[in-house]
């Protein structure tokens, strides 16, 4: 409403809490789940990051146009924030990975995939543009991976300063790597590669796509809206699937 942030409890009696967020009129709000943040962009050139109890965590510079759209990515990981024929791509702590010239007028709304590697935005003229987000990269001990096409992973030994491609046939969806491993997921199957040998990874299908994956020494963890939660070994082999009655497992998270 105007240049404030209204946060209206579920209870009736508990208290609405509010805040000036913006010199001029917010004109979007987005509150990620996950993370637990929300940001907002204004008529004043801005966008900003806060906190759910209204503190601010980051302020942009001024814009040379208002910032008209903001929207995080599905994971809290990432958000996108449209101006006049611009897109950004910020980390969550509002630092600008990325800065795209579109030529759309002003984008009025953003939209991303479920999995958090596409997103779409809406701009005044009628046009809508597609973006896919690449060079994510990962670094364990002397190996750095950077994905650097959507079905592509570049392999860097430091050491060695040797260099090494992983063609995908679908896109990356969610890739880590810690203990000597590496696990891609793609919207269709899971490749685990082991980080002394880049050329016999062991495969499996994928019914759904993949939220999360956290490592361990001697297991991983993967996360997805059919299965929920699986643990598997670095074999590809299933060792458990734990049931939550009332999961969501959308929201869980590394943290």
């Amino acid at each position: 409403s105007g240049s404030h942030v209204y946060m209206k409890p579920l209870q009736p009696s508990s208290k609405q809490l509010h805040w000036k967020a913006h010199e001029g009129v917010v004109l979007k709000v987005d509150w990620n789940p996950i993370n637990n943040l929300i940001v907002t962009g204004g008529e004043d050139c801005r966008y900003k990051v806060w906190d759910c109890f209204g503190r601010l965590m980051f302020q942009s510079p001024a814009m040379e146009y208002p910032c008209t759209t903001v929207a995080w990515s599905p994971d809290g990981e990432l958000f996108a924030a449209g101006s006049f024929d611009t897109l950004r791509l910020c980390d969550k702590t509002g630092w600008t990975h990325a800065k795209q010239k579109t030529e759309t007028g002003s984008l009025l709304n953003i939209g991303w995939t479920t999995d958090g590697t596409q997103l779409a935005a809406a701009g005044g003229n009628g046009a809508v543009c597609f973006a896919q987000i690449i060079d994510r990269s990962l670094e364990w001990k002397r190996v750095k991976a950077t994905l650097e096409e959507n079905n592509r992973i570049r392999i860097h030994d430091v050491m060695s300063e040797t260099f090494e491609d992983l063609d995908f046939r679908d896109r990356v969806v969610k890739m880590a790597l810690a203990y000597n491993h590496m696990i891609v997921a793609t919207s269709t199957q899971c490749s685990i590669y082991n980080t002394g040998n880049w050329n016999t990874p062991h495969i499996f299908d994928l019914k759904e796509t993949v939220n999360l994956l956290v490592q361990c020494e001697k297991q991983f963890l993967m996360v997805d809206n059919f299965n929920g939660i699986t643990i598997c070994s670095y074999d590809g082999r299933q060792i458990s699937n734990p049931k939550f009655q009332g999961l969501r497992s959308e929201f869980l998270n590394s943290e």
